[in-house]
């Protein structure tokens, strides 16, 4: 279900840009507006989970920001096609077994604070009295987005022992690796390199569809429970050309101990897509990469059971499935040929309400 909002009244203060010069922000929103705002988001996801966050606002609106889970991001705003309005959109993200509600809200600075009349609320509240898919509220901060649990598979696989319980020798590479990450996942870009197709951003094929492990699998290895996976693993034949899944700049291109050979690309707005045990890396650091565009071929470099892809997907600092993006993809094959996968849907996207089963040993995987 989607939360479409149709805003009016006063504005709350007390919130800061994240830098730069802190402007005024609006008191109220008086009347005489030349245009309503509308805001599009869900009422509900799952955890481990992204998803859309859009707004149309009149032209004299130029900034505004987005509040969620502590994070305030300054939202891009772009003249529409029409020239009547201006669009924007951004990704939130729920970490993984998260629960509850998490708080949403806007923020517009006071000189651009868009001005909406009562008419424009009364005039929607009637159309969504007949549409049971929409919210309509009246005050920020925004009616919260509720977290309903996902059920995950377990993944039990077999790997060397370095892998599980590495040498004393390897920690401080280990240690490195760790800050890199971090770092390069970290960054954030204000521009938005990725644009989205009518509201909705959407991923290019890697390269490879077949899926051979979920993200959030509850793995075990080597009979050692692990945290969950943190990427959708895609199965392939090494030295499989590996494409960049959307626009996006080089932040990190580097020969990991778990992670093997591993890219992270940076598609703005703190979007990142990261793609792990690489054979060969083709780029480098801040090298811009179009959609499609080859940056290294798949191997079995880290830590793996054979040659794939794991493919993860970030927003905000924050681990998400990258299924809800992917188009095409293909379910793990079952172990017989008349089992069933359970727990998982026939659009290879574990679905909130289905039951959890364990999925053991199947396809490579880190």
């Amino acid at each position: 279900m989607k939360r479409f909002v149709r805003l009016f009244a006063a504005l709350p203060l007390g919130l800061l840009l994240v830098c730069g010069a802190v402007p005024a922000w609006a008191a109220s929103v008086v009347s005489d507006s030349p245009g309503p705002v509308f805001i599009s988001y869900p009422s509900a996801i799952g955890d481990g989970q992204a998803f859309t966050f859009s707004v149309s606002v009149p032209l004299e609106v130029e900034k505004m920001q987005v509040l969620w889970r502590g994070k305030q991001i300054a939202l891009p705003l772009e003249k529409h096609a029409s020239g009547r309005f201006r669009v924007g959109y951004c990704l939130l993200a729920v970490p993984l077994d998260e629960t509850g509600e998490f708080p949403v809200s806007v923020r517009f600075p006071k000189k651009t604070a868009p001005p909406l009349r009562v008419a424009d609320v009364v005039a929607e509240f009637e159309r969504v009295l007949q549409d049971g898919n929409h919210v309509q509220v009246e005050d920020l901060p925004l009616s919260p987005v509720r977290i309903v649990p996902r059920p995950y598979p377990v993944q039990k696989l077999t790997v060397p022992p370095k892998y599980v319980a590495p040498p004393a020798s390897e920690q401080a590479r280990i240690e490195r690796d760790r800050k890199e990450m971090n770092a390069a996942l970290g960054h954030f870009t204000p521009e938005l390199y990725w644009k989205p197709a009518n509201g909705a951003f959407m991923l290019a094929s890697p390269g490879t569809t077949q899926i051979t492990s979920y993200f959030g699998s509850r793995r075990v290895f080597n009979n050692q429970p692990r945290s969950p996976h943190k990427g959708l693993d895609l199965d392939g034949v090494e030295g499989d050309a590996i494409l960049a899944c959307a626009p996006g700049k080089v932040v990190l291109a580097a020969d990991h101990y778990y992670s093997g050979q591993v890219v992270v690309l940076d598609h703005g707005l703190g979007i990142k897509t990261i793609y792990m045990h690489l054979s060969a890396i083709n780029v480098r650091p801040g090298q811009m990469l179009k959609a499609g565009e080859q940056l290294g071929l798949m191997g079995k470099t880290g830590r793996v059971t054979g040659p794939h892809l794991h493919l993860g997907f970030n927003v905000l600092g924050t681990s998400v499935d990258a299924a809800d993006f992917l188009q095409g993809l293909v379910p793990p094959q079952p172990s017989e040929p008349e089992a069933a996968q359970p727990g998982i849907s026939q659009s290879g996207i574990l679905q909130p309400g289905q039951a959890q089963q364990g999925v053991s040993g199947a396809g490579n995987a880190r």
